[in-house]
């Protein structure tokens, strides 16, 4: 795990990167927000005369709306993770800044698009962080906590991040394979 400093992000206007804490919910609790937020968009088209040109946008924005909830809220059996999420929106990228970064990943689903995002070279863009500044410590899970994968995680940082070693720890959590 990498644990973040989130308090040195900051959301830049207009970027495509969207950075947030994710919310965590039972199925029902999902479910109440998303009938919620529809509903409050609901409300607002019975009460106020929309021209009909016009609602393409209001379908638009709540399109958005059902993405960035998808993508920002998880089961409440994941709520010890305090995760935050920085999502890639590729639409919202009008002068392609990202595109050197676009990359592939190929996973349990086959091959997939990925955006392998280095937070100290992304063109156009000050992001105004470095991995060294933003990360708090990284936590080396049970199947990585052998003191040869330690020592290999260290080689990597060292050879890629200086800096961020020290804050590196061995997980005290059992191992339980399957």
């Amino acid at each position: 795990a990498i644990v973040f400093d989130t308090s040195r992000l900051s959301q830049q206007e207009n970027s495509p990167l969207i950075i947030a804490k994710v919310r965590y919910g039972t199925e029902e609790q999902r479910t109440k927000w998303l009938q919620s937020g529809i509903s409050k968009v609901a409300e607002v088209l019975c009460q106020t005369s929309i021209p009909e040109d016009k609602l393409a946008f209001v379908a638009f924005m709540c399109f958005e709306y059902l993405k960035v909830f998808a993508l920002f809220t998880k089961h409440k059996g994941f709520e010890e993770e305090k995760e935050w999420r920085v999502v890639y929106m590729r639409d919202r990228d009008k002068d392609e800044v990202f595109d050197v970064m676009l990359s592939y990943f190929i996973g349990t689903r086959g091959i997939e698009p990925k955006l392998k995002l280095r937070i100290e070279q992304v063109p156009g863009v000050n992001l105004g962080v470095t991995l060294s500044r933003i990360v708090q410590r990284i936590i080396l899970g049970p199947s990585l906590s052998s003191p040869l994968a330690h020592l290999a995680v260290f080689k990597m940082l060292d050879t890629f991040q200086s800096g961020i070693t020290d804050r590196t720890i061995v997980s005290t959590i059992p191992f339980r394979p399957g």
